[in-house]
């Protein structure tokens, strides 16, 4: 069911035209996608340990790298948050230093702003 969402979530996220009323998702449906993270969040709390679809998650937490920071900043705490669960709970199951990377990234997003800053510290 997860890669179906994934789908979903890239096919969303996919920068759009130049110029097309529909450049910014962010800024259209900032709670829809602020929903996106969350699941994304939640669904790698839950389903890390499945080997199967650990390349879905991964894919799927490299979405939120490139959001753009007006919006990272939002959400930062539950960004940071999620990540704080990941890390505690599956960081043992990070293989290899792509997958540290990502965590990396999305850690100094979160810390970008003071909500988030609390759970990446």
């Amino acid at each position: 069911l997860f890669p179906m969402f994934l789908s979903k979530f890239e096919e969303l996220f996919a920068p759009k035209t130049p110029g097309s009323e529909d450049s910014s998702l962010v800024l259209k449906f900032p709670y829809l996608l602020e929903r996106i993270v969350v699941t994304i969040m939640r669904a790698c709390i839950h389903l890390y340990d499945i080997v199967e679809l650990r390349i879905h998650l991964q894919k799927s937490l490299k979405l939120i790298e490139d959001l753009p920071s007006s919006f990272t900043r939002t959400i930062g705490d539950r960004l940071g948050c999620g990540l704080a669960i990941v890390l505690r709970g599956c960081f043992y199951l990070f293989e290899t230093s792509d997958e540290w990377s990502t965590i990396k990234t999305l850690l100094d997003i979160a810390a970008q702003d003071k909500s988030g800053r609390g759970f990446v510290f």
